[in-house]
């Protein structure tokens, strides 16, 4: 029988040493954690490369095949890493689609190609990242108004979102030139398509191989970035009168002259909350004589008609146009500042008289139809 001695603070060494193996067993159990925060890190990195790499091929900084071979490396490399496909669809589903994203790898399997690009092009679309990544495309949802930035996907973080789709629709696009589905030229068309809408690449892509336009695409607008907000149409009548006077040799006339007419407003808000457009405004001057007729001398009574149509430009707090309120280019000019507040525009007119004196305001209120 083996005997064992020790003293009190060999035996107190020896309980440090144990409790700090214990410490050491818990911290390696947590690892999981540290390793999933990193890999996380990792998988951002990874979404930068694939950023960088849609830039660069749209730039025109690389080539198609340079494109290919490090679209492959990467793709490898989010494969290779431990639960890095996993990973990165948490990534992109909590910061770049915000939802989730419907994926399973499925294994594909494609006929053996001649051409080397065509060979790494099948390398790629058997990845399970590039499977993740084809099912994120597939996620995507378009708006009918742009946000404050102009772009239509709704998205954690749409202008992101769009750089991503371009790889994948470039992939597509480079995959069905190089097997012949398409030709060099339709292929250098939808490439230079995909920098500004990759989604249209998409559908055209599809079209040109006589394929259908699945439901997820099918709501794609023809812009999704840096969109202007559709033009609106704003109609309005105004009536208001004011006192005019000229002056003549014989005489000075003076009207109560009352303008009674409708405006229609064809606008559009940008993004960065200018307007453009136009409006046609159009009506009748009624005129009645205050002042000024004698035996000798009759000032004018006739009405007159008013028919113009001009640009408007500002800002939706301050829009503004000028239009003739008295036909062929007459005397009278209708000078409108107003604002957009939805769904109405409003503000005055200020009419003025270049042959004499005199002013009215007229104030109006357009509602969108």
């Amino acid at each position: 029988m083996l005997h064992f001695s020790y003293t009190r603070k060999q035996f107190l060494k020896m309980l440090l040493i144990g409790f700090s193996l214990f410490m050491l067993l818990i911290a390696l159990g947590c690892g999981g954690g540290v390793s999933q925060s990193l890999t996380a890190d990792q998988s951002k990195a990874f979404v930068d490369q694939l950023a960088t790499l849609s830039s660069q091929a749209n730039q025109k900084q690389i080539s198609d095949d340079q494109f290919i071979q490090q679209l492959s490396n990467l793709v490898t490399a989010i494969d290779s890493t431990p639960n890095g496909v996993q990973l990165l669809q948490k990534y992109l589903e909590t910061n770049v689609s915000g939802r989730t994203i419907p994926f399973s790898a499925i294994a594909t399997t494609s006929a053996r190609d001649t051409t080397q690009d065509q060979s790494l092009l099948n390398k790629i679309k058997s990845s399970t990242a590039y499977q993740m990544l084809q099912a994120f495309l597939t996620t995507v949802i378009f708006s009918q108004v742009p946000d404050p930035a102009g772009t239509l996907i709704q998205a954690a973080n749409p202008q992101l979102f769009i750089t991503l789709s371009e790889v994948q629709v470039r992939t597509h696009i480079l995959d069905a030139e190089f097997s012949s589905r398409i030709t060099v030229d339709k292929a250098a068309e939808l490439l230079n398509l995909n920098g500004t809408n990759p989604y249209e690449a998409e559908r055209q892509l599809l079209t040109a191989q006589g394929q259908p336009i699945p439901a997820w695409l099918q709501p794609a607008p023809s812009c999704i970035s840096n969109c202007p907000t559709p033009a609106s149409i704003y109609n309005g009548t105004f009536s208001g009168n004011g006192q005019f006077s000229r002056q003549f040799p014989q005489t000075t006339c003076t009207w109560n002259i009352t303008f009674t007419g409708t405006a229609a407003l064809n606008l559009t808000a940008q993004s960065n909350n200018s307007v453009s457009g136009s409006v046609h405004v159009f009506g009748t001057a009624t005129v009645v004589v205050v002042s000024g007729s004698t035996t000798n001398f009759t000032c004018l009574t006739d009405p007159i008609p008013f028919d113009d149509t001009q640009s408007i430009s500002g800002t939706a707090s301050n829009i503004s146009w000028i239009t003739n309120l008295s036909g062929n280019g007459g005397p009278f000019t209708g000078t409108f500042q107003g604002q957009l507040q939805n769904p109405k525009v409003t503000g005055d007119i200020a009419v003025s008289y270049s042959l004499g004196t005199g002013s009215a305001t007229l104030s109006i209120s357009l509602t969108k139809q």
